[in-house]
Parts: structure tokens; sequence; C-alpha cells
């Protein structure tokens, strides 16, 4: 009897694992059964798409806009959407993390969106009918002898602000390839970098190249590598055919006269093009050899890492 009593007591823990193995088997077997249903409804009525728009992208919107969208893809794809822009970048990126499908954000926050929830870029934008990139530029005033970036050394440098892809990332790295240090200050914007130029305040300026076109007074001193267009992307895991009529809807909406205006206060969008992730790979290494990473390139960017730790570094 004690043999047998000593036995059972024994057991016990043996017992208690299997039964949370068991548990953990069920809630896994459940939240599976889960996303397959909900994939099975996305699109339905009561299950629409989302689809979100940068807060930068859609500041010219309406609602009026944004529900054109919606319905000219419902027409087009037969499935449901609802398309709304976002407050901020962090929410715009943490959607993704369950309740967002589709994504049209700036290049970077796509870039962390994409190396934290794996999503897939489909489409990039077009402007101006062909354009599917774009250059910054370094620029002095024309009546300075500063004539190259060597002659750059120790000046006084005005970059828009530390997440601009031609204000800031790619400069910075042709700065660093030439080994030539300036005095930083970050202006905010591409206006306000050109202001402080011309005001005498700084001695160059970097800025997106069509800032400065035909401006006479200004002179441009380098080019960086070209900048690719931001693009849409996906969740990684939707369905094919899901992805192929989205895919195909939009590329509908960007050739219809109606479409065409709606897009155009996106951002002066004019078309798409199909592309994929690796597209975008060399912009990450031009990130890396700034000196920065993944995370310094989007306001509050580090809150995405850490919040999927269980941790909130912002109050």
């Amino acid at each position: 009897m004690n043999g047998d009593t000593v036995n059972r007591k024994n057991n016990w823990p043996i017992i208690i694992l299997s039964l949370l193995a068991v548990i953990c088997l069920l809630f896994a077997g459940y939240i599976a059964w889960n996303k397959e249903q909900r994939e099975n409804r996305l699109g339905e009525e009561g299950s629409p798409l989302i689809f979100l728009i940068s807060r930068e992208h859609g500041k010219n919107l309406s609602d009026k806009d944004l529900r054109f969208i919606s319905d000219f893809l419902k027409n087009e794809t037969g499935m449901y959407f609802t398309v709304h822009t976002t407050p901020s970048s962090l929410q715009a990126i943490e959607s993704f993390s369950s309740e967002a499908d589709i994504g049209l954000l700036n290049l970077f926050e796509y870039l962390l969106t994409r190396h934290a929830y794996g999503v897939e870029a489909v489409l990039q934008v077009i402007r101006r009918g062909t354009e599917s990139e774009y250059s910054g530029v370094i620029v002095t005033k024309a009546d300075q002898k500063i004539n190259s970036i060597k002659d750059l050394e120790g000046k006084r440098f005005a970059f828009g602000d530390p997440f601009s892809t031609s204000g800031f990332v790619y400069p910075a790295k042709l700065l660093k390839d030439k080994g030539v240090s300036v005095s930083k200050v970050f202006s905010g914007s591409h206006t306000e970098a050109l202001s402080l130029l011309k005001e005498g305040k700084v001695d160059a300026a970097a800025v997106f190249a069509d800032a400065v076109k035909n401006d006479s007074s200004l002179r441009v001193i380098a080019f960086t590598d070209s900048i690719p267009n931001e693009p849409i992307f996906l969740r990684a895991d939707m369905r094919a055919e899901k992805r192929d009529k989205i895919i195909s809807g939009l590329r509908r909406l960007a050739s219809t006269p109606e479409g065409i205006s709606v897009l155009s206060r996106i951002a002066d969008i004019s078309g798409f093009k199909i592309i994929e992730n690796k597209n975008y790979d060399d912009v990450i290494e031009v990130i890396h050899d700034a000196g920065m990473t993944i995370y310094d390139i989007v306001p509050e960017g580090i809150q995405v890492e850490s919040r999927k730790r269980g941790i909130d570094l912002i109050p």
C-alpha cells in the first residue's frame, strides 16, 4: 500500500506535464483553426480586408476618396475592403502583427514592417508616368567656393530629418564614403534645409533632387545613388488567389481616369509595377553603411521590437 502511494505521488509530475502538453496542443490547434477560419472569411462583408495608408500618403485624401478606393476594389475583386489612414508610424507598423492586410507606407516604414512581420512587397509606386526611383542631392549656394564633397570637410551641413531617405540616410552615406566630416544640423524638412542654406546659416544641404530643379541660385555638387519608390505590400501568408485579385484590382485602379485622379492625391502616384522584397535589399545595405540599424530609420522604431517583447519604452 505504501509503495503504491509513493508511486502515485511520484507519477503526479508526469501526469501534470502530460495534461499541460495536451492543453498546449489543443490551444495551438485552436489558434490554427481560428486563423484558418479568418482566412476563409477574409474579404467577406463582415470581415473586410484592411488597407492601411500612411498619414503622409493620405494627408490629401478625403473620406470620399477612401470610400472610392474601397468600392472600386470591391467591384474589381468581389471582396470587401476597409481603407483608412493611420495616425502614426508605430500604429501603422504594429497593425501588421494581426489586423492589417495591405499597406502603403513610406519606404522606411515598409522596411521596418518587413523586418518585424515579414510582409511582401507586390507593387511599386510609379510617379509622373514612368518614374520608379529618385535621387537626393547635396547642394551649396552658387556663389560659394565649394565644388565637391571634399570641400565640405568641417563645414556646416543641413540635413532634413534623421528619418529621411534623400534628406539624410543616402547623403550621409555619400559623406562617409568620401571620409568627410561635417557639422550636422537637422532642420526637420527639405524646405527648411534649403532656407538655412539660402540664409547663410549652413554651407550645404541635402534634399531630394526635384527640390532644387531650375534653381540657378544653387549648385548641385553630388547626387546620391538612386532611391526606389516605396511599395504596396501584403501580409506574407495571404492566400495566392486573394493576393492576385488585390494586385489586379490596384493596377486596374491606376488605369481609370477616376482612379488616377484619386491616386494623384496620394503623393503624386500615377501607377504601379510588379515588385518583390529583394528589389529593396540594396536600401538596407545603404542604411547599414550609413551607420544605422533598421530600427533607427523610423520615429519610435525601437518601440516595434520592444513592444513585441512586452516592453513599452514610451509612456
